[in-house]
């Protein structure tokens, strides 16, 4: 476990680090406890990120998927993060490489 932790947490850290201010992320500080399941970027052009990636063959999944029935105005921060946010991979499976291909196709869609 120590080793998928490790593992999962320089991938966060390596992605922040390419990626550095060119996207707006969830959170951009990864406390020293935490083990991230995915890096979480947020956009206005989620969906056509999220289509260049997988043509890329890089699957990135919407986890905060609302239905209709929300009302925006009652709830208006839920309702942006069901709409612009993506998890990009970080998955102990991954090395430096891999996120240097993540930020690349990232960047190459801002």
């Amino acid at each position: 476990w120590n080793e998928i932790s490790t593992r999962r947490r320089t991938n966060w850290q390596n992605l922040n680090n390419m990626l550095n201010g060119q996207v707006h992320t969830l959170k951009n500080e990864l406390p020293d406890d935490v083990v991230p399941l995915g890096y979480v970027i947020c956009s206005q052009n989620r969906d056509q990120i999220k289509k260049q990636l997988a043509k890329e063959r890089i699957f990135c999944p919407v986890h905060w998927i609302l239905p209709d029935e929300i009302d925006s105005n009652v709830y208006p921060e839920s309702v942006a993060l069901s709409k612009n946010c993506l998890t990009l991979p970080i998955d102990h499976r991954y090395d430096y490489d891999d996120m240097a291909r993540i930020a690349e196709s990232i960047q190459r869609e801002l």
